[in-house]
């Protein structure tokens, strides 16, 4: 038991130093050999822990896409205004953001559509997870408009896009210790869309 522990342990930093790697130089530019070296091991060592650095890479994202997924469906769920949902998703993915720091980071710079090209279990299940979220923000958006709380005009898909989007974005600068908390960033995200979807005047239920 003390063995599996040491193991999942010294996994784990791997992982993060990883991640600190492939944020600073690019998952592509980054080598095996260089997060042996800030792991001060070689790289038969770290070979024992990972097969290489796509699995390295493949495994961060896991950690944290699923846990994602999950929340935003429960959100979505969940008996209460979609105001309300919207708010609370927000929050959640920011949350996310500073405890998965920097693997979603990481994720966000990269292509997608690139690293899932080789149709592998892995990239299938990606898919999936990422279908099975950007739903669960679709549905949030609908049935607020359903509601007549939001009133925007564009396509559910086209407001989720949106709002993914502009807070996806803050991998580019969001920092865990930085001077405003995950919180604070997540509430003026919040508030910034919330006074645009539910004040814009023209409703339209048309698709992408």
């Amino acid at each position: 038991m003390g063995k599996v522990s040491t193991r999942a342990a010294k996994r784990l930093e791997i992982m993060r130093i990883g991640a600190t790697i492939f944020k600073e130089v690019g998952y592509e530019n980054a080598t095996v050999d260089d997060i042996a070296k800030r792991a001060k091991m070689d790289r038969a060592t770290l070979y024992y822990y990972f097969k290489g650095k796509q699995e390295l890479f493949r495994e961060m994202v896991n950690v944290a896409t699923a846990s994602n997924v999950a929340t935003a469906e429960q959100i979505a769920a969940l008996d209460e205004p979609s105001d309300a949902k919207l708010r609370k998703l927000i929050h959640a993915l920011f949350e996310s953001y500073q405890q998965h720091y920097p693997y979603l980071f990481v994720y966000l710079e990269q292509d997608i559509s690139r690293l899932t090209i080789d149709q592998s279990e892995w990239s299938a299940e990606i898919l999936n997870l990422n279908n099975r979220f950007n739903c669960a923000v679709v549905k949030i958006i609908r049935d607020g408009r359903k509601s007549g709380l939001f009133l925007s005009r564009g396509s559910d898909k086209i407001l989720a896009a949106g709002i993914l989007g502009m807070c996806n974005w803050s991998h580019r600068w969001f920092k865990p210790e930085g001077a405003m908390t995950a919180r604070d960033i997540a509430d003026v995200f919040a508030d910034l869309v919330l006074g645009g979807i539910c004040r814009a005047a023209t409703p339209s239920s048309s698709d992408v």
